[in-house]
C-alpha cells in the first residue's frame, strides 16, 4: 500500500488534516506530522512584522532544528512514497517548507498551501508579500485585502450576496465564514483558493465538502496546480480580529493592542495556540468569562456579534455608553471584548429574564417551566443555579444549559427565600444551543436589549432599575440601588412600549440636565 506523509505546521491541525487525508486517499497508508514547536522552535513572539525586515520574502534561511524530531523526520520522510508539505503560504509557512526540504534532498517532495481564512491567510492567497502577522503591519494592507476581494466574496456558491456592499475585509471574511459550504476562487490565475468550513466536531459532512470542493485536485500534482486546502476549525475569534476589533473600539495602534494581549498571555489570564492566526480556544473564553464575573462587572459591552464588523462611524451599541464604563483600563476591555464576542459567536446564546412565581416551588420547577415556554426538552436544561454575593447575574463557564438565579431572594444553596422584601422573585436564564451559530429561541414577547432579553411587564421596578443601575454606575459613580429606584419607578412601573435603552438614554440625558450627580443621595 502506498504510503503518504503530510507535513504540517500546527499540532491543532493534526486531527483535520488526518481525517481530510483518509477521505481524500483511501487507497493509501497515511501519516500526518506537525513541525511548529516540534521541528523548529519559532518564538511566538517573533511572530510579527518584524520578522520581514529582516529578510525579504524570497530569501528564506534554515530555521534552527529540533535534532530528535528531525532524526524522526527524516526517517518518515524517507519511507514515504509520496510527501505533501502542507503550509500557510506566508513567510513563516515558506521557512517551515525550505527547512523541510532541506532534510531530504533529492527526495519527491509536494507543495501543498494551505491558507486560513483571515486577513494574512487570504492576502498571501492573492499574491501579497506578507509577514507572519500582517495584522501588525497597519491598515494600508488590509485596504489592499477590501479592494481585492470585495468584488469576489459577493458571489458564494454561485450565488449573489444579497446584503449589498462588503463594507470592510473583517465583514468580507465573516461573510465567508457564515455561508454554508465552500468558496472556490482562482489565484493568480494559477490555482484555486478553496475555504472548506470545518467545525470543531469535525464531522463527516465537512469532509465531504472539502472533497466535493477540491475535486480532483488532491489526486493530482498539487505543486504544479497550486492547489490551496483550507483546513481550520472555525472558533469564534482569531487573533487578528481581536487585534483589528479591540484597536477601534479603544481607538489605539494596532501594536499597542498586540502589546496588551501579549501581557494578558503572560499574566495568564489569555492563552492561544501558538500560530500565526491564533485562535481563542474555549477553554480560555470560560476562563475569561469567570474572570469577567469574579471582578464584579456585568459585560453588557460594544462589539459583539456583527456589531463588531460594522464601520468605525457606525454606533457599535445602542447605549452609547461613556469611553471608560464598567471598566478601568484597556486591558480589561480586551478582556471583556474577547468573553463577549466569543460567547456570542461560540454558543449563539440568548440572554432571558423570568420572573419565579409562587407555582414555581423551587428552581426545579421554574426550570421545567422556562424549557415549555421555550418548546424544548426539559432534559437539556442542566441543573445547574449560581448564586453569589453582591452579583447579579454569573455566566456560565460551560456550554450547557443553564439557570442562574438574581441575589434577590435566592440563597446560597439555591432555594428560594421567604422575605417579605422579595415577594417578587427573578432570574436569568441564559439557554445555551449546542450547535455553534443557531441562537435559542426566545419569547415573542421579549424586548431586545443588546445581549439582555427582558420581560418588562413581569420585571419589578427595583430589578429593572438593578439592571440599569449596571450601564450607569460608572458615569455617577456614587450611585445606590434603592436610591434610583426611587428616582425612576413613576417611569418604571408603567412600561409598556418604550425600549430599555431609550428608557435609559432618558434617564441620563434628564440627569445631565438637572445637573444631577452622585453627591444629591450623600
Amino acid at each position: 500500500m502506498k504510503q503518504r506523509l503530510f507535513v504540517i505546521e500546527a499540532p491543532g491541525k493534526q486531527g483535520a488534516f488526518a481525517n481530510l487525508a483518509d477521505k481524500a486517499f483511501p487507497d493509501s497508508r497515511n501519516k500526518v506530522v506537525a513541525t511548529r514547536g516540534r521541528l523548529v522552535d519559532l518564538d511566538t513572539s517573533a511572530s510579527t512584522d518584524s520578522l520581514s525586515e529582516i529578510v525579504s520574502y524570497d530569501d528564506v534561511p534554515l530555521l534552527p532544528l529540533n535534532p530528535s524530531h528531525s532524526n524522526y523526520l527524516r526517517e518518515r520522510i524517507s519511507i514515504a512514497d509520496e510527501v505533501l508539505i502542507c503550509t500557510d503560504p506566508d513567510t513563516e509557512g515558506e521557512w517551515i517548507a525550505a527547512t523541510v526540504q532541506q532534510l531530504a534532498p533529492g527526495s519527491s517532495l509536494m507543495r501543498m498551501r494551505v491558507a486560513t481564512l483571515t486577513t494574512g491567510g487570504l492576502l498571501a492567497a492573492y499574491g501579497e508579500r506578507c509577514a507572519v502577522n500582517p495584522a501588525l503591519q497597519g491598515p494600508a494592507l488590509n485596504r489592499r485585502l477590501f479592494d481585492r476581494i470585495s468584488a469576489d466574496l459577493t458571489h458564494v456558491k454561485d450565488r449573489p450576496y444579497s446584503g449589498g456592499r462588503i463594507s470592510s475585509p473583517l465583514a468580507a471574511l465573516s461573510l465567508a465564514r457564515r455561508e454554508v459550504g465552500c468558496i472556490r476562487k482562482p489565484i493568480n490565475n494559477d490555482g484555486w483558493l478553496v475555504e472548506v468550513p470545518l467545525y470543531a466536531d469535525d464531522s463527516d459532512v465537512n469532509h465531504e465538502l472539502a472533497l466535493q470542493a477540491l475535486g480532483p485536485q488532491l489526486s493530482i500534482d498539487v505543486d504544479e496546480h497550486a492547489a490551496t486546502l483550507v483546513a481550520t476549525p472555525i472558533l469564534p475569534y482569531t487573533y487578528q480580529e481581536l487585534l483589528l476589533t479591540a484597536s477601534r473600539i479603544l481607538k489605539k495602534p494596532v501594536q499597542q493592542v498586540a502589546e496588551d494581549i501579549q501581557e494578558l498571555y503572560e499574566e495568564g489570564k489569555v492563552s492561544y495556540p501558538r500560530s500565526d492566526s491564533r485562535t481563542f480556544s474555549p477553554q480560555s473564553i470560560a476562563t475569561l468569562s469567570k474572570l469577567a464575573v469574579s471582578t464584579g462587572r456585568t459585560v453588557i459591552n460594544p462589539a459583539h456579534g456583527d456589531n463588531a464588523l460594522q464601520q468605525a462611524h457606525e454606533p457599535i451599541h445602542p447605549l452609547s455608553l461613556p469611553e471608560n464604563y464598567a471598566v478601568q483600563t484597556d486591558k480589561d476591555k480586551i478582556l471583556s471584548l474577547l468573553s463577549e464576542r466569543a460567547f456570542d459567536a461560540l454558543t449563539g446564546a440568548t440572554l432571558c429574564t423570568y420572573t419565579l412565581s409562587p407555582e414555581d416551588k423551587g428552581p426545579m420547577a421554574l426550570q421545567a417551566r422556562i424549557a415549555e415556554e421555550l418548546r424544548r426538552p426539559a432534559k437539556i436544561i442542566k441543573r445547574t443555579i449560581r448564586s453569589r454575593p453582591n452579583s447579579t447575574f454569573e455566566r456560565p463557564a460551560t456550554r450547557s444549559h443553564t439557570v442562574a438565579l438574581s441575589q434577590r431572594g435566592v440563597s446560597h444553596d439555591g432555594t428560594v427565600s421567604t422575605h417579605a422584601d422579595n415577594a417578587e422573585q427573578h432570574c436569568l436564564a441564559l439557554m445555551i444551543e449546542n450547535d455553534i451559530g443557531r441562537p435559542s429561541t426566545a419569547p415573542k414577547h421579549a424586548v431586545r436589549y443588546g445581549k439582555l432579553l427582558f420581560q418588562p411587564k413581569s420585571l419589578g421596578p427595583s430589578a429593572y432599575a438593578r439592571e440599569i443601575h449596571e450601564v450607569t454606575l460608572e458615569r455617577f459613580p456614587g450611585l445606590l440601588i434603592p436610591e434610583v429606584c426611587k428616582q425612576i419607578t413613576s417611569e418604571l412601573t408603567n412600561i409598556t412600549s418604550l425600549a430599555p435603552s431609550q428608557l435609559v438614554n432618558q434617564q441620563l440625558r434628564r440627569c445631565e440636565q438637572d445637573s444631577f450627580s452622585p453627591s444629591s443621595f450623600n
